[in-house]
This record gives structure tokens, sequence and C-alpha cells, in this order.
């Protein structure tokens, strides 16, 4: 029997308006629970279904090959391809798998089986919290008090207590219920209740206990898939799974499983990882060195529990799949209806790293699920034998350590890039223009710049990043950071008695027939720009900069700008015009055929350009023969008619080749 402690908290009201008032919540919540207990009974009664994920080329059962598909009946889709059936009384599950895996359209097949909560009884017999102090969290918490990104942890679980006065500020919105596919998030087991206290309960809020979560702003997702009894189908796992990830949450805390592997509750729970979500669970009570799943997955913290003594918990799993071990015995933490109590089990051990984990993402959201479970097993207290082991993993659980390696790692943050914010300016003497820099990241530790001109005697830079116009011409302004030496660049044009070219392109290159349009400006801006081709035939160009390719060769445009009053500028442009690309060669294969009545085959016809590329162009040729009756053809493919010998001519433009086609009986 579960024995608790519970803890009223007072509440400085009326006694009158108090009384009333709980009598009241207490009446509707009641009802409201039977009504949702009922409902469960009525759903989760033993359910004979199997979960199918089918290959790419089937999506339902209506297409399975075998027998035993006319014994199925469709109840629910997971996803495109993972569907949920219902069994015939007459089959057995076992049976029913047996004959599907036999189906070439599966992929797996499992049975709808039960998980239950990891929850076991306790007498109390520790301090309230020993756990929050045995990893640290005081410390931890000063040092992560400047993280302000909202955390949301989703909670797959019974629900929660949605009043209670240390979780009701914690709530994110958007919890649902799995078992009765509707928004009814309120805990009717308790168990989830439990577990929330354990990462989120509110601090500071003079009620109750504090949350591993402490001041940070850490909600609570509360996904249901376990009913009043704790128990939970996997097709509501995976439900919950594929939600979490549609909510975009940070982290998952599952505190049940069993100890039946799922190919596709692994697949589903990496597909969560993948989406960037870390993954805890619970590494199960049942004292043994069984493992159990999710727990055991790869890629899942699997967390075991120890007592305030630092040994590990009797009931608590052990394997070499356990990540590590965290407070699990005496934990008090919140209970529905407002109240307190004081838990034991691995379920209480996996939320206190669940918790650690959401304070990891709220200091760095950057942190992808693989470097949160390597900083969280690398900052715990070795325990047991050196280094990792069995029984206790990689250790004790530490959040002051893991806040503390976080901060070691964003303590100098490198420099990425940077950026200006003119790639290109125009002034004349004696004008002034400041550039402005950004850096990548905003928050890079070492943010030192300096600037160079590369023709100071036309623009001149300072320190400030502020260009001085000296004389005419052009300069190049680039400014360099002192971490990595990323740079950035500026094209200055100072404006004076020269006529100033910009935006000539050293080359162009085209194909005989194509055309490209000369974008060019020139300082002062009302200056006429003149072009003028070395070579007619190669490649024109018209007075507005358009140039037109003629045929393959190699020719050069000048361009001048001219304005009274000022010295001219010429530029070159080289232009080379290759030869149009053309089909000059068909090859037909096979060179002959020979086929009989109700046969086909296909004449595949390549073209082979001028430039040796060759191209499949069976779709764009024509075809001429005389005996329509022996044959027939579409697209290359022949399909015999009837006796008889016939030359095919294949025809691309003017080019042609035969083919001799030989049909018999």
């Amino acid at each position: 029997m579960k024995m608790i402690i519970k803890l009223i908290i007072p509440i400085m009201v009326s006694i009158l308006s108090f009384t009333v008032g709980f009598a009241d919540c207490a009446e509707s919540y009641a009802e409201s629970n039977d009504d949702m207990i009922q409902a469960e009974k009525n759903l989760n009664e033993e359910r004979n279904e199997l979960i199918i994920q089918y290959k790419e080329n089937c999506l339902s059962k209506d297409l399975l090959d075998v027998k035993i598909s006319s014994k199925l009946t469709h109840k629910d889709k997971l996803r495109s391809n993972i569907e949920i059936v219902s069994l015939d009384k007459d089959i057995k599950p076992e049976d029913a798998i047996s004959e599907l895996r036999k189906d070439e359209h599966v992929l797996y097949v499992e049975e709808n089986i039960k998980l239950n909560l990891h929850a076991v009884p306790n007498d109390p017999m520790y301090s309230a919290q020993w756990g929050l102090k045995k990893i640290m969290a005081e410390e931890g918490w000063a040092l992560a008090s400047s993280a302000k990104k909202t955390v949301v942890v989703a909670v797959i679980d019974s629900g929660v207590d949605m009043n209670h006065p240390d979780l009701k500020n914690r709530i994110a919105s958007g919890g649902y219920n799995f078992i009765l596919n509707n928004s009814y998030i309120n805990d009717i087991n308790g168990h989830g209740t439990e577990v929330s206290g354990v990462i989120a309960a509110e601090t500071n809020n003079n009620a109750g206990i504090a949350g591993v979560a402490g001041n940070l702003d850490i909600k609570i997702l509360p996904l249901i898939t376990a009913d009043f009894r704790g128990n939970s189908f996997l097709t509501d796992l995976l439900e919950a799974i594929d939600y979490a990830i549609e909510e975009n949450v940070d982290v998952i805390n599952i505190s049940m499983g069993g100890t039946e592997p799922s190919n596709i509750e692994k697949a589903a729970i990496q597909e969560a990882i993948k989406n960037g979500i870390v993954v805890v669970a619970s590494a199960g009570n049942s004292g043994k060195s069984t493992y159990e799943y999710p727990a055991s997955y790869d890629n899942v913290i699997s967390v075991g529990s120890i007592s305030e003594s630092n040994i590990r918990s009797d009931f608590s799993n052990y394997n070499d799949k356990l990540d590590l071990v965290a407070p699990g015995e005496s934990i008090y933490t919140c209970e529905k209806g407002g109240n307190y109590d004081e838990c034991a089990g691995t379920s209480f051990s996996a939320p206190m790293v669940s918790g650690v984990a959401a304070i990891l993402k709220a200091i760095d959201n950057t942190l992808s699920p693989s470097q949160i479970e390597n900083i969280i097993e690398t900052s715990a207290i070795d325990q047991g034998s050196a280094g990792k082991d069995n029984d206790y993993g990689y250790g004790v659980l530490n959040l002051y350590n893991a806040v503390k390696k976080v901060a070691d790692i964003t303590a100098e943050i490198p420099v990425t890039g940077i950026n200006l914010d003119k790639e290109s300016i125009r002034l004349t003497v004696g004008d002034k223009e400041t550039l402005r820099v950004t850096i990548s990241p905003s928050n890079a530790s070492n943010q030192a710049i300096s600037w160079a001109s590369d023709n100071p005697s036309v623009a001149s830079v300072d320190s400030n990043g502020v260009v001085t116009a000296i004389g005419a011409g052009n300069a190049i302004i680039t400014v360099i950071t002192a971490d990595g030496g990323k740079t950035a660049t500026c094209n200055v044009i100072i404006a004076g008695n020269n006529i100033l070219l910009s935006e000539v392109p050293a080359s162009v290159v085209l194909t005989a027939g194509g055309t490209q349009r000369l974008s060019i400006c020139a300082e002062p801006a009302d200056a006429k720009i003149s072009y003028k081709t070395s070579n007619s035939k190669v490649a024109t160009v018209t007075s507005a900069g358009l140039i037109t390719a003629k045929k393959q060769g190699n020719a050069t445009i000048t361009v001048t700008g001219k304005k009274a009053g000022y010295n001219s500028q010429k530029k070159s442009i080289s232009i080379t015009v290759n030869a149009k690309k053309e089909i000059k060669k068909i090859i037909v294969e096979p060179k002959s055929l020979k086929l009989k009545i109700g046969e086909n085959a296909v004449l595949k016809t390549t073209g082979i350009y001028n430039d040796g590329t060759e191209e499949d162009i069976t779709s764009q040729v024509t075809y001429n023969y005389c005996n329509k009756k022996a044959f027939t053809i579409e697209d290359g493919m022949i399909i015999a008619k009837s006796a008889g010998s016939v030359r095919i001519y294949v025809k691309y433009g003017k080019l042609s080749k035969s083919v001799m086609i030989k049909v018999s009986n």
C-alpha cells in the first residue's frame, strides 16, 4: 500500500467562502472525473488490436495479399502508412502477426500492447525534497538565472491537476487526451500531476514545493495516454509523440514503459529526437537487469533511481542501456486535488532529468538532443564502479555541473561572419559616409574589428567606419574581425573630373543567338555611355547596351563614358560566343528486330549534339513505314500484330535512320 504524507496549504480567506468554494469545486471535479473514468473503462478494456506499418507501395489492409486481411477491421490511421486494425474474436494476435509478416507489403506488424506507469509504494522516511539538494539545484539555479527562453516539456502520462496552486501557472496551452480524443487533460490517476510537480512546481510562490525548473519559464504540456488505472496503450503513446513533434516541444518525459520493444515506437521516438526534442524515460521498477522501453532505445536518456545515501534503489532497473540515476525515493511532489504526497519510483527520477534538460534548453536553445545528453552524462557524479556501469550509468544527476558545462561552452562564442549595410557607395570629394557593421552571431564574445582602405588617396576610413572621399577614383573599404579574421567589403566610387564607369563585367559568355543587356553605371550619372564591338560577325551591341551573339568566336566590346568638361573613360569587355547546341546525328537501337505476333520491344533513339553530349530523344522522333498491319509503334514501343517484314524510318528533323523489323507467327 502506498503511504502518503499530505501537506495542506493554508489559504488566507474567510472560512465561509473557502468552505463553499471548495465544496463546489470538489463536487464538479468528482462528477467530471467520474464521467471520464467511465468513458475510459468503455474504451480501455483489453483491445484485440494490431498496429501495421506498411511499405511505401501499400497504404491500407485492403491491398494485402494474405487471406487473413478479411479478418481485419480498420480502426484508425496513426500516419499515412501506419494503420490500427482490430481482429475478429476468433483470431489470436500471434497468429495474425505471423500471417501478416508473410505479406510483402508489410514492414512491421505489432500488437497494441499496454504500457504501465513506473511508480512504486514507499513509506515516508526522508525530509522533504532532499533530491533537489542532492542534484545541487540551488547552485544550478543561481548560474541559470539569466535564462529567459520559454521551454516546453511534454509529459506523456495521465494528465495534470489544472487547479493545483503549484502547477496552474506552469501549464502550456494545447494539452490533449489521446484516450478520449479531446482536450480534457485533468488528471484522474494522479501520476501525471506527480511527475509534472517534480519538473516544474512553481518556486518562491509561498506554496508547497519547488520543481527542478526553479524560477525559469518552463511549462508542462500534458498529453494523456494513461487511464485512471495507470495503463497506456502503445497507439496512444505513438499519437502523443507525433503530437509533441507538431507542437515543437523541447523535451518529452515518459515515466512509463513495457518490456516489449516496438519498431514503430522506436521510429516515432527517433523522429522526435531528429526534430530536436530531448526524450527522457524512466528505466523501470522491476529491480532487474531487463530492458524496458522506450528507455532502452538508442538516444533516449534512460534514468534509474537512487536513495538519499546514493545507493541504487532496490526497485530500480539496471543494465547497459541505463544512462544515469537521479533521486527516486521519498520524493515530495504535487498530488491531484491541490495537495502533496511522497512518492518513489523511476517515474520521479526521470522528470528530474527532464527538468535539467529543460534548463539547459532555456540557457541555450541551439543545443541538440545529443549535446544535452552528453552534457547531462558527463556532468553526473560518478557512482559505483569507475566510469559508466550498469547500476548507475554515468552517475548521479547534478544540475549545477550541467549548467556550468553549458556556461563554459557558451562563455566564448566565436564570430562566424560579418556584413556591412552597403556593398557600394558613391561620393563626391569631401563627402563623408558611415558604414554600419553586423557581426554574427550577435552575442559573439569578441566583437573587435579593424578597418582598411586599399586606396587611401581616393577614400580613407577611420576606426568608426566613417569613409571620407579624398580624390576621384575607386577604393575598396574592408572591415576585419579580430576573432577569426572574417571580412566584408564596400566598393567606394569618388567622382571628380574623370568619368567613372562601374558595374562593367570583365567578360561575357553567350551561345549563338543569345542576348545579354549590360547595366553599366557612370559618375556623374548624366555622362553619355557608348558601346562598340570589334567583330560584328561574332557579336553586336546596341546603343542601349544589348549584346546579341551571332556565331561562334571571340570579340571585344569597348564601353566609353563621356561628358563635356570631364576626362572620358574606356573599359573593355571580352565576349565569347559558343556554337548553338544542336543535334547532328541520331542513333537508333537495335538496328534490326525479329518479333513474334504479340511480342513487343522498344526502339531507343539517342541524339548526339555538336558538343559530343547525348540525349534520349525517343519521345521526340516520328516513324514512317508502309505495312501498318504488321505492328504498331508509339514513343518507341513496338507491338507485333501480324506476320511480315517492314522497314521503318525513324526521323528527327532532317535526320533519319532505318530499322528492319520482321514479324513471324
